[in-house]
C-alpha cells in the first residue's frame, strides 16, 4: 500500500517508530487523513465561522499563559511519596484563577526542544523525564497513569470554571540550548539527535542571531510536523483555540540566525503552513461542532517580525488569525499601535505584560515586580483600546493584582507604579539591526540616558490614569515622582526637573532617588513629559549625570 497524497511530506524516522504500528496501518492511516482533509462545504464553512465570530466576542479581561513547567518541576515534598493527583497539579498555579478576573487560560505542555510535550502525543514525544531541580519531579506520567495528563486536567478546570482553555505551543522553545557533548540536556529531544539538519546551527558552529537548538522551517518536515502537533491536539483535547507562541523564541531561519532577514519565500513558507493550520481549525471545529480559535504571540512590530519570517500583517488582512497577543522580552511601539494594526483586521489585541527582567536597582526592581506596577501597566493597556490584559510568566496565581487589572473600574483608585521602562530586553537577540526597529526609549538603570551640561532632556512617562478633577474620586491621591540621577552633588544646587512645564521643588532623598511631591492636576492621561537640565556647576568634575 502506498501513500497517494501529492503533498505528502516524509516525516523522520523517529516518529514512526514512536507510533509503533505496523506499516500498512501508518499508510492507511495517511490515506484516512488525507480523505479527512477534504474541503468542508460552504455551508459548513458558513456555520463554524459563525460560531466562532460569536466565541471571539466572549470578554477576556485577563488571558494569563501558564508557562507550562508546573507538570515538570512538581516539588516533590507535596506528595508524600504518593502519586500526584490532578488537584495537587491545579493547587501548584492554577486554583486561585477561578476567583480572579482570569477569563482565559493558555496552557503550554513544555513544548521545549521540538517536540516534547507533558500531553499525551503521538506524533511528538510525551516528556516524562526527571526533573533537573533536587526535590522536583515531573509528574506526567502519574497523571497518564490515571487516565489524565496535564493538558487535559487544564482544560476540565477551565470548563468547570466557565474559562476558556487554550492550548499554547511554543513555535521554536529553546530551553534545551544547555545541551553540551557527551552531558546532553534533558529537554533536548531525540528529533535532534536523529536529525541535526534539522537546525540553524551547532554546538561548534553557533549562530550569531537565535540559538542553534532553534529547528529551521525552512524545511518542510519541520512545518509538517509543527502543522501535526497542533492538529492532533484539535483532535484529542476540548480546546478553544490554539496560540502559537512564535516569541518563545524569536528564530525560524538559518538564513536570518546567520545575519540575514527572511526572504520573500521564507516568509510564504510560514505564510502556508499558518493558513492550513487555519483551516485545519474550521474543520476540526466542524466535525466537532464548535468552533477553534486562532491566537498568535509575536513582536510589536510588522517590519521586525517580517525580518525574522513572521509575516503576521497578511495573516490577519487573510483572515486566518482571531487574537493578536504582542511583545516578550522587548517592546517596539506604544500600545496604541498594536491595537490599532489589530483592530484595522477585525482582530481582538492582548498587549502581553511579561515580568520584568530589569534588576541593576534593588529599590527599583521591587517596584516593576509590584502589583502597584502591574496595575499601572495594566492602565495603560487599557487607555489604548485593547481588549484585555496578557499575563506571561507569573507564577503565583494568588497575585493580587489579578483581581484589580480585568477593567478599568477596579483598577481606579488602586495603588499604582508607573516607570519609563519596565523591560529591556534586546530585539538584536534575534535579528541583526533589531534595535533600530524600536520607537520606544529605554530608561532603567542598566540602561541610563547621560545628561549633556546646559541642555535640556526629555523622557516620556505614559500614564493611564486619568487625573482630571471630574475623574478624580473624592479623596485627593497622592502621587510621588521618583527620579534617579547619578553623578550630581546633592547639594541644593540640583539640576532644575519640570514635570509637564511644573518644576519640581524640595526634594527628599531615599537612597540616591529623589521624590518630589506631585500635585495631580498636573498629569495627563496619555503621554507625560519629564525634562531635565542639568547645569555645569550641578556634575561631579563637570562630568554629564545620567538619570535613571
Amino acid at each position: 500500500m502506498t501513500d497517494t497524497r501529492r503533498d505528502a511530506v516524509q516525516l523522520p524516522s523517529t516518529i514512526w517508530r514512536s507510533i509503533a504500528l505496523p506499516l500498512a496501518c501508518i499508510q492507511l492511516s495517511c490515506l484516512l487523513a488525507a480523505a479527512a482533509d477534504a474541503p468542508p462545504s460552504d455551508a459548513e464553512l458558513t456555520r463554524i465561522r459563525a460560531l466562532r465570530k460569536d466565541a471571539l466576542a466572549r470578554p477576556r479581561r485577563i488571558w494569563f499563559n501558564h508557562d507550562g513547567c508546573d507538570a515538570s518541576s512538581f516539588r516533590e515534598s507535596l506528595l508524600e511519596g504518593r502519586k500526584a493527583t490532578p488537584t495537587d497539579l491545579l493547587n501548584v498555579r492554577t486554583t486561585p484563577l477561578a476567583a480572579a478576573q482570569v477569563d482565559t487560560l493558555s496552557y503550554c505542555s513544555i513544548s521545549s526542544g521540538f517536540s516534547n510535550f507533558t500531553h499525551r502525543t503521538k506524533v511528538g514525544h510525551t516528556f516524562t523525564g526527571a526533573s533537573s531541580t533536587k526535590g522536583r519531579k515531573n509528574i506526567t506520567q502519574d497523571l497518564i497513569d490515571q487516565g489524565t495528563d496535564p493538558l487535559q486536567v487544564m482544560v476540565d478546570f477551565c470548563h468547570a470554571n466557565d474559562m476558556e482553555c487554550f492550548w499554547s505551543m511554543r513555535m521554536n522553545d529553546t530551553h534545551d540550548a544547555g545541551w553540551r557533548p557527551g552531558a546532553g540536556h534533558r529537554l533536548f529531544p531525540q528529533l535532534k539527535k536523529d536529525h541535526p539538519e534539522y537546525l540553524v546551527g551547532s554546538y561548534e558552529n553557533k549562530p550569531p542571531y537565535g540559538t542553534w537548538t532553534s529547528v529551521n522551517y525552512a524545511r518542510p518536515e519541520i512545518r509538517e510536523l509543527c502543522y501535526r502537533y497542533i492538529e492532533e491536539v484539535c483532535q484529542n483535547y476540548d480546546v478553544d483555540g490554539v496560540e502559537m507562541d512564535f516569541f518563545r523564541h524569536l528564530c525560524y531561519f538559518k538564513s536570518v540566525a546567520h545575519g540575514g532577514r527572511a526572504t520573500q519565500a521564507e516568509l510564504d513558507m510560514m505564510t502556508e503552513m499558518v493558513r492550513r493550520i487555519r483551516s485545519m481549525t474550521e474543520r476540526e471545529g466542524i466535525r466537532r461542532g464548535k468552533p477553534i480559535l486562532v491566537a498568535i504571540r509575536v513582536p510589536d512590530s510588522v517590519d521586525y517580525a517580517k525580518g525574522v519570517g513572521l509575516d503576521f500583517e497578511r495573516w490577519m488582512e487573510e483572515g486566518w488569525i482571531d487574537c493578536l497577543i504582542a511583545t516578550g522580552y522587548f517592546r517596539l511601539n506604544p500600545w496604541s499601535k498594536l491595537v490599532e494594526l489589530g483592530h484595522a483586521c477585525g482582530v481582538r489585541v492582548y498587549p502581553c505584560l511579561s515580568e520584568t527582567r530589569i534588576r541593576q536597582d534593588k529599590d527599583g526592581l521591587r517596584a516593576r515586580r509590584s502589583d502597584a506596577c502591574y496595575r499601572a501597566r495594566a492602565m495603560n493597556v487599557w487607555h489604548a483600546g485593547a481588549d484585555g490584559v496578557y499575563i506571561f510568566n507569573e507564577y503565583n496565581a494568588g497575585r493580587g493584582y489579578l483581581n484589580d487589572i480585568g477593567a478599568v473600574a477596579t483598577l481606579q483608585g488602586k495603588p499604582k507604579a508607573y516607570f519609563a521602562s519596565v523591560r529591556n530586553g534586546s530585539p538584536s537577540r534575534y535579528l541583526t539591526g533589531g534595535n533600530t526597529y524600536s520607537r520606544l526609549r529605554l530608561l532603567s538603570p542598566a540602561d541610563p540616558i547621560p545628561l549633556v551640561v546646559g541642555r535640556r532632556t526629555q523622557v516620556e512617562l505614559v500614564i493611564g490614569e486619568d487625573f482630571s478633577s471630574g475623574a478624580r474620586a473624592a479623596a485627593q491621591p497622592e502621587v510621588v515622582c521618583r527620579i534617579d540621577i547619578d553623578g550630581v552633588f546633592p547639594n541644593g544646587n540640583r539640576p532644575e526637573i519640570t514635570l509637564n512645564g511644573h518644576v519640581l521643588r524640595a526634594a527628599t532623598f531615599v537612597g540616591s532617588a529623589m521624590h518630589f511631591q506631585v500635585a495631580p492636576s498636573w498629569l495627563r492621561r496619555g503621554r507625560n513629559r519629564v525634562n531635565v537640565r542639568c547645569r555645569s556647576s550641578d556634575a561631579e568634575g563637570g562630568e554629564d549625570g545620567a538619570p535613571r
